[in-house]
């Protein structure tokens, strides 16, 4: 019901459902070349070069250089920080002397940009900030095309050899680095830092592009072709945002880690699934087991002390009598567990927040392939994120409660690691 209501009208239900502008292709690609890709996945940035063959393959692996975005600048003005995103692109050209050779004579390379952050998206290189998130308050972003932003932000830095072609998110990223490769994928999902999903519409079921003046004259004749398909963005982590939650069961601890965000009432299922919470949720469930134990009970009234890391070994622990787990708290948070019995007690908490994750993001994952009627053939899940490639078994639950829970068999759920940047490289060559 929630994904229907987005794609009939923006703004009703709690599901975005962003029309992401890449098209599903008809024919075989022919997309040789240098490409370049800007991956802002929060405050994390790299600058990415590709160079394909003429069947589309990698001919070495991406060259890349990552940066960190200052806080300063989270909560700058757009001018500010567009124009250190420029200045970093201009640090990696630097090292890149053919590109600067041929650009002496006039060559222009394209660049997509991965922009992990939902938006409004009125074609590939058109696309307006909905919300920040992940800490960013940054001012002048208002009815703002970020594409022609960070052009301005590259101009300003000296260079005038890259053009940005189009936006993406890094789901929409991850879904096409893998589909070119395997056409079997149907959609991208990250299990990280945050949580989103994307996966392959038809567009005929997209009905507010047909109310949207904006949209491109070239898509307008093709909005009823019942075979054309566009990578549609969920925003999933907006799911129970709604006043009333009508849809998502939430506890008191939920309400803690919302009431200290810096978004309260907003990205509700982004709170219970992604890493940047989990840690925070063990330490409210642990604050409250271990209210007669003053050590322990103490140490967890500190924000963030429990870092998702931290949940993640406490996961690796299988000696008899998790000695290890005593000496990590010992270690990280200056705790002394001598009971083996509290420290059983710490572990299944940690297992029980893992174990809901995964099982709410299984869950969200079924109802798209219920949608999609793609329950029962093989299709193929992009995933990329630190909470699905490196938690201890968190990959055994979600495939466990997809075949088990919702008898879901078919699915192959498969890594794509790096997948956000090298996806908007890609999308960048199949618009050129």
């Amino acid at each position: 019901g929630e994904m229907e209501k987005g794609l009939r009208q923006d703004g009703y239900g709690t599901l975005p459902m962003l029309p992401s502008f890449v098209l599903k292709p008809k024919q075989k690609l022919h997309m040789s070349g240098v490409f370049y890709a800007i991956d802002m996945g929060g405050t994390n940035l790299r600058v990415l070069r590709i160079e394909l063959d003429e069947t589309g393959t990698l001919l070495a692996p991406p060259t890349q250089l990552a940066f960190q975005i200052p806080t300063k600048y989270l909560s700058s003005t757009a001018r500010d920080l567009f124009t250190f995103i420029g200045e970093c692109v201009a640090c990696f050209t630097r090292s890149q002397h053919k590109d600067l050779e041929d650009a002496k004579t006039g060559k222009v390379i394209s660049v997509g940009f991965t922009f992990s952050f939902p938006t409004i998206q009125k074609g590939l290189a058109v696309a307006q900030l909905l919300t920040w998130t992940k800490g960013f308050k940054t001012s002048g972003m208002e009815s703002a095309n970020v594409v022609d932003l960070l052009q301005r932000g590259i101009e300003a830095n000296g260079i005038h050899f890259l053009k940005v072609v189009a936006l993406c998110n890094d789901t929409v990223g991850t879904l096409i680095a893998r589909y070119l490769r395997d056409p079997s994928v149907h959609i991208g999902c990250i299990l990280g830092t945050g949580s989103n999903a994307c996966y392959w519409e038809k567009v005929s079921n997209i009905k507010k592009l047909a109310h949207n003046a904006d949209v491109h004259p070239d898509l307008k004749g093709k909005l009823t072709d019942p075979d054309l398909e566009m990578v549609v963005n969920i925003e999933w982590g907006n799911l129970g945002s709604d006043a009333g939650n009508t849809v998502l069961k939430t506890t008191p601890y939920d309400q803690h880690v919302d009431n200290i965000s810096c978004n309260p009432g907003r990205q509700r299922l982004e709170k219970m699934i992604s890493g940047y919470y989990i840690g925070e949720l063990v330490r409210y469930v642990l604050r409250d087991v271990f209210r007669g134990n003053p050590a322990v009970w103490h140490k967890m009234q500190q924000r963030d002390c429990f870092l998702p890391a931290l949940v993640s070994r406490v996961l690796t622990d299988e000696s008899a009598k998790l000695r290890w787990i005593h000496l990590w708290l010992n270690e990280e948070l200056d705790i002394n567990v001598e009971d083996l019995e509290d420290r059983r007690i710490i572990k299944e908490v940690c297992i029980m927040v893992r174990n809901r994750s995964a099982t709410l993001a299984a869950t969200a994952l079924a109802s798209i392939l219920k949608r999609s009627r793609h329950c029962h053939e093989h299709v193929t899940i992009a995933v990329d994120g630190s909470v699905y490639e490196k938690m201890p078994g968190y990959k055994t639950k979600l495939y466990e409660t997809m075949r088990d829970v919702y008898s879901i068999k078919g699915v192959n759920l498969t890594l794509s690691k790096d997948g956000s940047g090298i996806g908007a490289a890609y999308i960048a060559a199949i618009s050129k």
